[in-house]
């Protein structure tokens, strides 16, 4: 018994051992080549961080319609809510690859009426008086699988699900900083437009009525037609102005309600108010050269593509190698459903 215990304790071992064995390269995160401090100073005042920033740097504009809008479009805007639906599709994705190294179990049940003939081979070769030639047949079974990860195929395969879905969160980042972006961006032109609209429609009052001092003043002898046709000029000139900046405020106005999924002019009355440009941040948290990349999601998503590349490598590596199996099956049938669960009723015991 000592030698076979040995020998059982061996291959347990060893089985251990090679579970533990993963083929193939080892992600390396890869070293960021940047310059450790700015070329040129920033003009503006700046604050060197390291490390991770507020992600919501909207914020510190603290306008709050601003931060009203851009919380509705991280809710409301399609193409965030397809990247999110993309994540929960990677998630799943790596949850089924996971599953792959972990023992598989089926089960199956079947249930069959058969009628046979009188003159049929089974009935001349074992005759039952008064027996119905109608017979149930149940039968069910029970079956499991389980493929030894050893050279670590399974490990390195999710692994690289896992990256691909750092990536698929990085994209949605990328697609929520790119909309963030042009929402404030629109908004802040808009309340610039707005700003020049008023000033415009006031320069256009003064000059009305500067025309019209101007007209009385000829029409009493005290003015020329010259200063008529300045004073005149510069009201058309103001006047050809407003048309443009009010069609650049309602091309504004679309283009946000676009961002949050809404009908055109439908944001009309909710930004129609003129209201003040958003205060300039006191500082800005630039960070140094390769925190900046690195805070960048197209970057971050490369990085994770990279890091899956290496991964499938690995996966690619263990199809060299020999695969094991473990796997067992145990079956029962009867001509009735009650004697199932019987040992007696087994019609198949394996194991391989």
């Amino acid at each position: 018994m000592q030698p076979r215990f040995a020998a059982l304790a061996l291959a347990a071992s060893s089985l251990a051992a090679l579970s533990a064995c993963t083929v193939g390269p080892d992600y390396t995160r890869p070293v960021a080549k940047a310059p450790p401090q700015w070329a040129e100073r920033p003009e503006a005042p700046s604050t060197t961080i390291g490390g991770e920033v507020d992600g919501r740097w909207w914020e510190t504009f603290q306008d709050p319609q601003l931060s009203a809008l851009v919380e509705r479009l991280l809710a409301q805007n399609l193409d965030l809510a397809v990247a999110a639906e993309r994540i929960q599709q990677a998630q799943a994705q790596s949850r089924v690859t996971g599953a792959q190294g972990r023992p598989q179990l089926g089960a199956q049940a079947s249930y069959a009426r058969t009628r046979r003939s009188p003159q049929g081979l089974f009935s001349q070769l074992m005759p039952a008086p008064g027996s119905s030639p109608e017979v149930n047949e149940f039968a069910d079974a029970l079956g499991a699988s389980w493929e030894l990860d050893l050279f670590g195929k399974v490990r390195r395969a999710v692994e690289a699900a896992d990256a691909r879905t750092g990536a698929v969160i990085e994209v949605r980042h990328a697609v929520a900083l790119d909309a963030v972006g042009e929402l404030a961006g629109h908004y802040m032109e808009l309340r610039g437009v707005q700003a020049r609209e008023a000033i415009a429609q006031d320069n256009l009052e003064t000059a009305q009525r500067t025309l019209t001092v101007v007209e009385d003043r000829f029409a009493n002898g005290l003015g020329t037609r010259l200063d008529v046709a300045r004073a005149r000029g510069q009201v058309e000139a103001i006047s050809a102005r407003l048309p443009e900046l009010h069609s650049r405020r309602v091309q504004l106005i679309n283009a946000l309600g676009t961002l949050l999924a809404k009908p055109p002019r439908e944001l009309e009355a909710e930004l129609a108010p003129v209201r003040a440009l958003p205060g300039v941040p006191p500082s800005v948290p630039v960070g140094l050269p390769g925190d900046l990349m690195r805070r960048r999601p197209d970057i971050r998503e490369a990085e994770q593509r990279l890091h899956a590349a290496t991964a499938e490598t690995g996966v690619a590596v263990a199809d060299f190698y020999p695969s094991i199996s473990l796997g067992g099956h145990f079956g029962t049938e009867g001509f009735h459903a009650k004697n199932i669960g019987e040992w007696a009723s087994r019609a198949s015991v394996s194991g391989r």
